[in-house]
């Protein structure tokens, strides 16, 4: 998959969601947009987006369904459950700006599932200053292990997972959110490592699984309590991402 080779362009579905922006169009906490007029829309990130794609192609979609980013933008669906996350969390500016920085950070023809695994250490490593428990300490650094290794060992990062996940239900607080979301990370990547090899049907239903997970991560790792202040946490996810967007170049 090659971003902006789908049949619109980096500059055309820019220039859109930069109409969006100059109209204030960007609104959280819904789907729904206040007009069925076009030159009216407002909605959130995913909303926003596929109003812009429909413009384009002149075609009807359905604005939530997040694995049109596919379909018709060459962005992954997890990339974009991830941005339509951060879209809803980040700080009150932010929301302004987000849509158009994240669209404009996407290169031609990158293949962006490159940066899956990176965002996913990220997580991980975010999560981790706040636990305070040995053992789900232990069961965090066991999923970076494994995550940060050349080729991923499915069977070690199942037993990562497994051990993450039972940090996340004895202990409360921060470390379970700690935990928790080591759990969630690990469970992604062994997810779509599996739907990689896996016949159609099954990688359809892992893919599933693994759009659900990255979004909880996400969530998890950055819980207003023990992360500081919300929206200032996921402002500095959003640069992360962004970094991570940048740098991933074309696909081979």
């Amino acid at each position: 998959m090659k971003a902006y080779t789908m049949g619109i362009t980096k500059d055309e579905f820019v220039t859109e969601m930069k109409k969006h922006q100059a109209a204030d169009a960007f609104i959280r906490g819904t789907y729904n947009h206040e007009s069925s007029d076009s030159l009216h829309f407002k909605g959130c990130v995913v909303s926003c987006s596929l109003e812009s794609v429909a413009r384009l192609k002149n075609i009807k979609l359905v604005r939530r369904e997040h694995k049109e980013f596919e379909t018709h933008l060459g962005i992954p669906t997890w990339l974009a459950f991830l941005e339509d996350k951060i879209f809803e969390n980040c700080s009150k500016a932010r929301v302004k700006t987000w849509p158009v920085e994240f669209a404009e950070s996407i290169n031609e023809g990158a293949d962006l599932d490159k940066i899956k695994t990176p965002i996913l250490i990220f997580i991980v490593e975010a999560a981790r200053p706040f636990c305070k428990d040995e053992k789900a300490l232990t069961a965090i650094d066991g999923v970076l292990v494994e995550l940060k290794k050349d080729v991923l060992d499915l069977p070690k990062l199942d037993e990562a997972r497994s051990a993450a996940a039972s940090a996340a239900a004895a202990y409360p607080a921060a470390s379970a959110y700690a935990a928790y979301a080591a759990y969630a990370a690990s469970a992604y990547a062994a997810y779509t490592a599996y739907a990689a090899a896996a016949a159609s049907a099954s990688a359809a239903a892992a893919s599933a699984a693994a759009a659900s997970s990255v979004y909880d991560a996400s969530a998890a790792a950055f819980v207003e309590t023990y992360a500081g202040t919300y929206a200032e946490t996921y402002d500095k996810f959003a640069d992360k991402l962004l970094e991570l967007l940048k740098e991933c170049g074309e696909a081979k």
